[in-house]
């Protein structure tokens, strides 16, 4: 992959979402994909080895990052409008 390459859309898109489903597949959590995705996996990987923010080493009780935690709840709220939307015009959405 060259860097000119992801100014092309369709490249973008596939990169983007090959490296959200490599994310997901490693964490395991939408919520801590969709961080990491936007902080970092290094940066992700620390929040999860502290207490102050996860209890288990799996999931964010907190996201310290406030553009962080923005980003993850408009991801959420853009998942959630386009699974309402297009539920309730008939498409299956899982």
């Amino acid at each position: 992959i060259d860097a000119e390459s992801l100014y092309d859309p369709e490249a973008s898109i596939y990169y983007g979402t090959y490296y959200l489903r490599y994310l997901f597949n490693k964490y395991k959590k939408w919520d801590v994909a969709i961080a990491a995705y936007n902080a970092g996996e290094n940066t992700v990987d620390s929040w999860l080895d502290d207490l102050e923010y996860s209890k288990n080493g799996e999931t964010l009780n907190k996201i310290p990052d406030k553009k962080t935690k923005s980003y993850v709840k408009a991801v959420n709220s853009s998942a959630d409008y386009y699974k309402n939307t297009y539920y309730k015009n008939g498409v299956s959405v899982k």
